[in-house]
């Protein structure tokens, strides 16, 4: 479960044993001050811009501070870092972007609450180095990460979670069989929506091929469920976003050929 509160208001989705901090007096910053000046790479540019390269202008965002607890994980089932984990709205930002905020680049690991006011949380390990941060309105910039550059066999872009054959993750059942009535193997298995991915398909993900061979409850949309021997190699794999290829298959002469119809 994901963790941290941020100053007086639930922005981060929090555990149990989330940290609540007070307000910092005094450090709130208003639009009209020097932060909302021309910042990195910025030219008067109004929100949704693409300036400075890849770095697409997000807009003058209002940002937070919040810290955990050690026993927390972020969303993406990952340890948050100090300088770097930073939390975001998903209807603005995804998993793994980079986001840039003065001179210090960030990346998204954690998820802001649905009702949260700031658009953005930098994780700060100490309580009282997320006390002086405060709260503040800063230009924000983001780039999405492996950004593709061969995109004929393009999919789309995943959300990647991990599963194993767990009563935990598949429930009690007397034989662990994939939807495709087969042994779940991993490195190899995985499960996605058959309205998006019919069983069968051979898709790649990095540099591993897969097949797609089961379905879940959870498992819609954009969304793909790999394999692991076991349930703690699932949970440390997290949740993460990558693009997704279809691979090719070679018929009897040696021809590649696509697997769309």
């Amino acid at each position: 479960m994901i963790a941290g509160l941020a100053f007086g208001r639930r922005t981060v989705e929090a555990a149990p044993e989330g940290e609540l901090l007070p307000q910092a007096p005094g450090l709130v910053r208003e639009r009209e001050e020097e932060d909302t000046a021309k910042g990195p790479g910025r030219d008067d540019a109004s929100s949704g811009s693409r300036l400075d390269g890849e770095w697409l202008y997000m807009g003058d965002l209002e940002i937070a501070a919040y810290s955990m607890t050690e026993k927390n994980l972020t969303f993406s089932g990952k340890k948050p870092r100090d300088g770097v984990t930073l939390a975001a709205d998903f209807s603005q930002f995804e998993l793994g972007d980079q986001v840039r905020i003065g001179d210090s680049v960030y990346v998204v690991e954690d998820k802001v609450g649905d009702n949260a006011a700031e658009d953005v949380c930098v994780y700060f390990e100490s309580s009282q180095d997320a006390l002086m941060f405060g709260r503040q309105v800063q230009p924000v910039y983001r780039k999405r990460a492996d950004a593709p550059e061969d995109t004929e066999f393009l999919i789309g872009r995943f959300e990647i979670t991990g599963y194993c054959s767990c009563d935990i993750c598949c429930g009690e059942k007397e034989e662990k069989l994939t939807r495709s009535g087969t042994v779940p193997r991993a490195g190899h298995t995985v499960a996605a929506d058959p309205d998006v991915l019919p069983l069968g398909s051979i898709i790649r993900i990095e540099d591993t091929i897969y097949l797609v061979e089961d379905t879940g409850r959870e498992v819609k949309g954009n969304v793909i469920d790999i394999y692991f021997d076991t349930h703690e190699e699932a949970v440390n794999f997290g949740r993460q976003k990558h693009y997704v290829y279809e691979e090719n298959k070679s018929d009897p002469k040696g021809n590649k050929k696509s697997n769309k119809k």
